[in-house]
């Protein structure tokens, strides 16, 4: 975004979206974005974890795991890729167009 900034025409930048821009930017790196990594790195240990104690428990499990694994990651695949067109970038402008002070 900064190259985009620094190639663009003085006349067609306007100054509060782009403070709106980098101050959200710093915002969600600063507050949102360590409290979201320490609750992911927590729920994949505990996923992890009961997946272990799961198999040492039942062996059965532990052998249906693997396909079951590769099914979800499948499923996972086709649903961000139906989730990420173009309709999801122009909500995501239009977002920011609105939070713009100007």
């Amino acid at each position: 975004m900064r190259h985009v900034l620094l190639r663009a025409p003085p006349g067609a930048i306007l100054a509060g979206r782009i403070l709106n821009r980098f101050s959200r930017d710093m915002d969600i790196m600063d507050s949102t974005l360590p409290n979201s990594l320490i609750q992911f790195v927590g729920c994949v240990a505990t996923y992890i974890s009961i997946l272990i104690v799961i198999a040492i428990a039942t062996v059965w499990f532990a052998i249906a795991l693997v396909p079951l694994t590769f099914v979800y990651f499948v499923i996972q695949r086709c649903a961000c890729r139906a989730h990420a067109g173009p309709e999801s970038h122009t909500l995501l402008a239009r977002g920011c167009l609105k939070l713009s002070p100007l």
